[in-house]
C-alpha cells in the first residue's frame, strides 16, 4: 500500500489549467522570448502611428505678449461714506488683482467677443477677410451654439501666466497662421482694455448717481443748520455773556462746520466721478507687444515616438501574456476542457468555431 501511494505521489499531475500555468517566472520569461518578434512588431507599429499622428497635425504658430495692469486710482473717500449707508461702491483697482486679469483673458465675455471679430490678413494662397469663427471652420446651428463652439476652440490655444513679484502678465496665443496669432493676441488685449474701461465707467456712473443724491441731501442739511445758527444769532446778539447761550452757539456752529466739511468732500467726489464717467484711457501697459511668429511650433515627434514605443511594449507584453495563457490552457488536460471540445464538435456556427479554436 505504501508503494502504491508512492507511485501515485510521484506520478505526473496535470489535471487542470492551473497546473499548466504554474511554471516559475524564469521559465515563463524564457518562453516569452519566442514572441519577441511579435513584441517588436507591436512596438514598431505604435511608434510609427505616434509619429504619423504628430506629422499629420496641422502647423500652429505661437506669439507672446506681456502687459502690466495700471492702478487707476485708489479707493475714494466716498467708498467709506457709502458703506455707512449700506451702499457698496467698488474701490477702484483694489478689487482687481493680477489674477483677475489672468482669468479675464480666458473669460467667455472676452473670448466670445474675439470669436465674433473680423480678421484680415494675407496668406500664401490669398487674402483672408472673415470672422474668426469662419476662419476656424466652426459649424453651429445658431449664434449661441456658434459662440460656445468658438470659445471652446479658443480656450486650448490661449495661456496666461502672472509674475508674482512684478505683476507682469504674459499671454501666449497659438493659431494656424502667424499673422492670425498676432491679430488674435492684439484683439485679446483690446477686449481686456475695453472691458476695463466699461467697468470703470459703470462704477463711476453708480458713484456719480449716489454722490449726486447724497450731495442734495447734505445741501439741505447744511442749509437747515445755517438757518438755525442765523436765527440763534438774530435772537441772541449778546450770547457770549451767558454760558448756556455760548454752549448752544458752539453746538450749532459745530453742526454747520460738520455739514460744510461733508458737503466739500461730496462735491469733490462728485466732480471726480463725473470725470471718471467719461474717461476712456486704457489701464493696460503693454511691455512686449505681440510679434509675428517666424517659426512654427514644435510637434514633439521624438517625445511621441518614445511614448508610442512604451505603449507598444506594454501592448506587446499584454498580447504575449494572453497567447501564453491560451497556449497553456490548451495543453492542460481537464474535464472542463474535454467538455468544451465536445461542445465545439457538436456546433456548426460561429460560436462552435471560436470555441474549437480556443480548445484546439
Amino acid at each position: 500500500m505504501t508503494d502504491g501511494l508512492a507511485q501515485e505521489t510521484s506520478g505526473p499531475r496535470r489535471s487542470g489549467p492551473a497546473a499548466g500555468v504554474s511554471s516559475s517566472l524564469p521559465s515563463l520569461f524564457l518562453e516569452s522570448l519566442a514572441y519577441r518578434r511579435l513584441v517588436a512588431q507591436v512596438v514598431a507599429l505604435t511608434s510609427l502611428a505616434a509619429v504619423a499622428l504628430a506629422l499629420l497635425e496641422p502647423r500652429s504658430y505661437t506669439t507672446t505678449v506681456s502687459f502690466f495692469p495700471q492702478a487707476r486710482r485708489s479707493a475714494s473717500s466716498l467708498s467709506g461714506l457709502a458703506a455707512q449707508f449700506g451702499v457698496n461702491i467698488a474701490g477702484g483697482e483694489a478689487a482687481q488683482s493680477v489674477q483677475f486679469y489672468v482669468d479675464l483673458i480666458k473669460s467667455r465675455e472676452v473670448l466670445g467677443a474675439v470669436g465674433e471679430s473680423r480678421f484680415t490678413y494675407q496668406t500664401d494662397t490669398g487674402r483672408v477677410d472673415a470672422p474668426l469663427w469662419t476662419i476656424l471652420h466652426v459649424q453651429a446651428a445658431d449664434s449661441n451654439a456658434r459662440r460656445a463652439a468658438v470659445i471652446n476652440r479658443l480656450l486650448p490655444t490661449i495661456a496666461a501666466t502672472q509674475e508674482v513679484r512684478t505683476g507682469v502678465i504674459t499671454m501666449r496665443v497659438s493659431a494656424p497662421h502667424p499673422a492670425l496669432a498676432k491679430l488674435v493676441a492684439e484683439h485679446l488685449i483690446d477686449e481686456v482694455s475695453r472691458f476695463n474701461v466699461v467697468t470703470r465707467q459703470s462704477q463711476a456712473t453708480a458713484e456719480r448717481r449716489f454722490t449726486e443724491r447724497r450731495l442734495g441731501e447734505v445741501r439741505s442739511s447744511l442749509a437747515a443748520a445755517e438757518e438755525k445758527l442765523q436765527d440763534f444769532l438774530q435772537r441772541n446778539r449778546l450770547y457770549f455773556s451767558s454760558a448756556p447761550l455760548q454752549f448752544e452757539h458752539d453746538r450749532l456752529a459745530r453742526e454747520v462746520a460738520f455739514q460744510q466739511s461733508l458737503y466739500s468732500q461730496l462735491a469733490t467726489s462728485f466732480e471726480s466721478a463725473k470725470i471718471e464717467e467719461v474717461r476712456d484711457t486704457p489701464v493696460l501697459t503693454v511691455i512686449n507687444p505681440p510679434d509675428l511668429p517666424t517659426r512654427p511650433d514644435s510637434r514633439s515627434a521624438i517625445l511621441r515616438l518614445i511614448a508610442g514605443a512604451f505603449i507598444g511594449l506594454f501592448l506587446g507584453l499584454l498580447v504575449v501574456t494572453a497567447l501564453m495563457t491560451v497556449k497553456h490552457w490548451r495543453t492542460a488536460d481537464s474535464p472542463a476542457l474535454r467538455e468544451l471540445r465536445r461542445y465545439a464538435a457538436s456546433q456548426d456556427g460561429m460560436v462552435g468555431r471560436l470555441v474549437g479554436w480556443l480548445t484546439a
